[in-house]
């Protein structure tokens, strides 16, 4: 999803065309967690049991690697704007996201088929249409959406998870990583693996897994740029063994100025559990 660092989030809530990928974040999930990954064994490990850090300080190192909790902390707002590729297919189209520290919007416009936006107001979330038509987002997709408040929820991990269990090294791409189980406090039923590189200590992969999800939702992050204070990965590669799409951030700003109307609810919305099936009557 966004190309939020502690997710980062930023945020769960992936669209292909008319399609919300709620990853996320974002977000979510093939076959199970359990065969998509397996730990490495021990003798492939680059940290022996003595040399093995905690999850926390893990996670510590890649907020100072990323700017230091002061710079993540003194953010208001995260502006960026980009383009989407969904991969192995000739559609390509337009992001942009726009976060305050109580709201967050995301736009996709893919040429001919229009745009869709996902919009959090508070703890209210809604995926919203080229037609303008609003349809709330309830149950773990809103959970994501409201955990993913913070610009980098790994800053106040304790706050959002119960669990942070470090799970050993697992090779991810050229590189060997640090795996860590996050259990979310306001989602039990839901986990994230992330990823942090062992020699830079950068985050990068996520792998989002709901209860009862088959495939989980699996996050590549990369292209880590410096943006004012912090650095952001600019570069997502989100899906599951079915499709994924790559996003691309070509322009972020921190603490500029976001209109207020871009957050503005949608005006008709549609209730989730009583909408018409997609095949229609009959």
């Amino acid at each position: 999803m966004v190309p939020n660092p502690g997710v980062d989030v930023m945020a769960v809530q992936r669209f292909v065309g008319g399609v919300v990928l709620f990853g996320a974040m974002l977000g979510m999930p093939s076959i199970s967690a359990a065969q998509e990954q397996t730990e490495a064994p021990a003798s492939s490990s680059a940290a022996t049991t003595a040399e093995r850090p905690t999850a926390e300080s893990i996670i510590e190192r890649f907020i100072d690697q990323t700017g230091g909790r002061q710079a993540w902390e003194s953010i208001t707002s995260l502006r960026g704007m980009g383009h989407v590729e969904v991969l192995g297919t000739p559609v390509t189209g337009y992001i942009t996201i726009d976060q305050t520290e109580d709201d967050f919007r995301m736009s996709v416009e893919i040429p001919g088929a229009g745009s869709r936006v996902t919009l959090r107001v508070g703890e209210q979330a809604w995926s919203i249409g080229p037609d303008g038509q609003g349809i709330a987002v309830t149950g773990d997709q809103l959970k994501q959406l409201v955990r993913e408040r913070d610009f980098n929820p790994l800053v106040n991990a304790a706050d959002h998870y119960s669990v942070l269990e470090l799970m050993g090294v697992e090779q991810v791409e050229d590189s060997q990583a640090w795996k860590i189980r996050c259990v979310a406090k306001n989602n039990p039923d839901a986990q994230e693996i992330r990823f942090f590189d062992i020699a830079t200590g950068m985050q990068v992969k996520v792998i989002e897994q709901s209860k009862g999800a088959t495939i989980p939702t699996e996050i590549y992050l990369a292209d880590y740029r410096q943006v004012g204070s912090i650095k952001i990965a600019c570069s997502t590669n989100i899906g599951t063994l079915r499709q994924r799409m790559l996003i691309t951030m070509d322009a972020m700003q921190v603490n500029a100025a976001v209109p207020s109307c871009l957050f503005e609810p949608p005006a008709s919305v549609i209730d989730p559990t009583n909408r018409p099936s997609a095949a229609g009557p009959g």
